[in-house]
């Protein structure tokens, strides 16, 4: 899929439950690693929805919020964030040092 063009950055996926954005955001982050591009999938209800669907083995992954985002692929990570503690470090204005380093500790290929 050496096509796939997205012309952002950021892809946020939303909307009413029940209506595919799981299966969306697993289809768009593979496509997207499989071109080539540095690509963190972020859950930000901490279920680990998405990793069956992008990791073969998504019992194996050590899901430790201090060692960042896990690596599936040399292009593709995933990380989940918990929302009470993302707005926590939002309301101490550490939110923003928290978010790059996760984004920062997920590949050095950009």
């Amino acid at each position: 899929m050496s096509d796939f063009h997205y012309p952002y950055p950021l892809l946020i996926i939303a909307g009413k439950g029940g209506v595919g954005k799981t299966v969306l955001t697993a289809a768009i982050g593979t496509a997207s690693a499989q071109a080539g591009l540095s690509t963190l999938i972020v859950e930000l209800d901490g279920q680990r929805q998405l990793l069956p669907l992008v990791m073969d083995d998504p019992e194996t992954a050590e899901d430790d919020p201090k060692q960042g985002p896990i690596t599936i692929s040399p292009t593709l990570s995933w990380e989940s964030l918990n929302p009470d503690r993302l707005l926590a470090a939002w309301l101490r204005g550490t939110a923003w040092a928290w978010l790059q380093t996760v984004w920062n500790a997920q590949a050095p290929s950009r």
